[in-house]
């Protein structure tokens, strides 16, 4: 059975599928507050993308990996790259490193620095990024805020390699690590991963959704 990978929130363990929730209220909550000098917060409730997710180096020490929008006014998603925000309270936020395309296989610039997920093993740091709606990548680091690096040139899904956009990743951790990737539009797969974390063990298989809800 592929469970969620755990998050740690003040000491306890909570599946990610829970704490993103956990995480998408409280930073709603606090972003409606009148926060007067709780400066530490501005910049997160300001520029937060549409998909933060997050990784953990220890109990207390929690890492959002987020997309964000550079153009609000725009009608077009403008993402040129993608951010790591630091916190030890969920409140107070500060931003530790920058992960730009031209790290990446894509070797260039890019306004399509979309969604993430990231993962913990064997004591490194993978982040998993959609490069648009095509190619999914992944970047690896000794740290959870980098330094990063391509540990294999090129996609990790690439574009035609299922009947889908590939985008959107997902990462499920069983409790003896063992890791699969999900990912998708509107059709998913699933794939377990290598223990290395940046190859496919398998060929990604269709997921069956019962009772679908949405388009």
């Amino acid at each position: 059975r592929i469970l969620p990978r755990p998050v740690a929130v003040r000491g306890r363990l909570v599946h990610n599928q829970y704490a993103r929730r956990l995480f998408a209220v409280i930073l709603r909550e606090i972003a409606s507050l009148d926060h007067g000098n709780a400066k530490g917060f501005e910049v997160p409730r300001r520029h937060i993308g549409v998909q933060p997710v997050t990784a953990v180096q220890a109990v207390d020490h929690v890492y959002l990996y987020s997309t964000h929008d550079a153009s609000p006014q725009s009608t077009n998603f403008t993402m040129n790259d993608w951010w790591v925000w630091h916190s030890t309270d969920l409140v107070h936020w500060e931003m530790v490193s920058i992960l730009k395309p031209e790290q990446t296989y894509f070797h260039k610039p890019s306004t399509q620095c979309w969604a993430t997920d990231a993962a913990r093993r064997n004591g490194k740091y993978y982040v998993y990024f959609s490069m648009g709606p095509e190619d999914i990548g992944v970047v690896a680091g000794e740290t959870p805020a980098g330094p990063w690096h391509d540990p294999i040139g090129h996609a990790l899904i690439a574009k035609g390699q299922v009947k889908t956009a590939s985008r959107d990743p997902g990462i499920f951790q069983e409790a003896d690590g063992t890791s699969y990737i999900v990912f998708g539009t509107f059709d998913y797969y699933i794939a377990r991963l290598n223990e290395d974390m940046v190859s496919l063990a398998e060929k990604p298989r269709l997921v069956e959704i019962r009772n679908p809800e949405g388009p």
